[in-house]
């Protein structure tokens, strides 16, 4: 029976592992969108990693100082690039193309900060294409 007993505190001991031990899977990215034409940004996505589906930026908060837009949104902690796609000019419904330049991430689960700087151009034939090119990438 000690094989018995043995078997028994071994089942106990696999069964009292905390779950806190599993770790962390995601993180905070803090955004910052400002247009180069003076308008806010609007229609702000967020995709990270970039080939990943688009996420409407979260808790939006504008700063009339700047014109800029803040935002943030939980993304996982193995990304290692963030693209934001938004709209400049004040035109919210016009068709549209959408061009960036990715924030390069450091995967991990400190709060990432990002700066975008995002403007608005006509191509031949048209019709526009909004820019958001990735300006400054801090951790905190």
């Amino acid at each position: 029976m000690v094989f018995g007993s043995a078997l028994m505190t071994t089942a106990a001991l696999i069964v009292s592992i905390p779950q806190s031990a599993t770790a962390t899977t995601t993180r905070v990215l803090q955004g910052s969108a400002t247009c180069t034409d003076g308008w806010y940004p609007s229609s702000l996505q967020i995709a990270a990693p970039v080939n990943s589906g688009y996420t409407a930026a979260q808790n939006q908060v504008a700063v009339p100082a700047t014109h800029a837009i803040q935002f943030t949104n939980t993304i996982s902690s193995t990304a290692t690039s963030a693209r934001l796609d938004a709209r400049c000019g004040g035109f919210f419904g016009e068709n549209a193309y959408f061009s960036y330049v990715p924030a390069n991430l450091t995967p991990g689960t400190t709060t990432v900060n990002v700066t975008w700087q995002c403007s608005r151009f006509p191509v031949y034939p048209g019709p526009y294409v909004h820019k958001c090119d990735a300006a400054s990438v801090t951790y905190s």
